[in-house]
């Protein structure tokens, strides 16, 4: 097996990863650890404690989510970035605004009061308005062909997705081309691959667990 993908078991940022491997038809394995009770061979080998880490056969660990895709993008074909460098930046760093987003939307379905969840929402509502003046036809974001920038997106839009089924706030309503990017990118093989039912509710426990304003709405 070429690699092992270290994970815990609601990490978007894994599945980024994952999602990409699939794609790619790179075997891998899943590793999944407990956060809250790190093992030592983990801690050794990630600098920040976080997923994932892409570990490789020779023993050597990548971590950070967009440096493994990188890795992974270099390694193995087809390339998915666009061959025109200023395409292929200006894609990095649509990237790095679909990770914002993540991380906003994450304090809004944590948030304990009222004023940040409405916050931290009115973020993901500005950032996905930018990326609706992004897109062009689709139904990815470079058109017919998928990229790394759709690896990124997958999870998040599965997320959103799922939480606007208990609360509905119809979060992508406003933004019709980010909403069919999202349907097209939920069909694909790889995303329902790894955007399981038993992910879905993984992702519905561990809310919960937090108890934060969101999981009031929850079954």
């Amino acid at each position: 097996m070429p690699y092992d993908v270290i994970s815990a078991k609601t990490c978007p940022y894994v599945q980024r990863v994952t999602i990409l491997l699939r794609e790619k038809e790179v075997e891998y394995r899943h590793i999944t650890i407990d956060l809250k009770d790190k093992p030592d061979w983990f801690a050794a080998l990630s600098p920040f404690g976080k997923v994932p880490l892409l570990k490789l056969e020779s023993g050597q660990a990548l971590f950070e989510s967009q440096v493994i895709n990188e890795f992974i993008e270099e390694a193995h074909g087809p390339g998915f970035h666009p061959a025109d460098p200023v395409r292929r930046a200006g894609n990095r760093a649509w990237i790095e605004l679909i990770s914002s987003i993540i991380m906003s939307y994450g304090g809004y379905y944590y948030a304990e009061d009222e004023d940040t969840m409405n916050n931290r929402l009115g973020l993901v509502h500005a950032r996905l308005s930018r990326l609706e003046g992004a897109l062009g036809d689709g139904p990815y974001f470079n058109g017919d062909a998928f990229s790394l920038v759709d690896a990124a997106a997958a999870p998040m839009f599965a997320r959103i997705t799922l939480l606007d089924g208990y609360h509905k706030l119809g979060v992508l309503d406003p933004f019709p081309k980010v909403a069919a990017w999202a349907q097209a990118l939920a069909a694909r093989p790889s995303v329902q691959a790894v955007v399981t039912d038993e992910f879905q509710q993984e992702c519905i426990d561990a809310l919960k667990r937090r108890g934060s304003l969101m999981s009031r709405v929850l079954p």
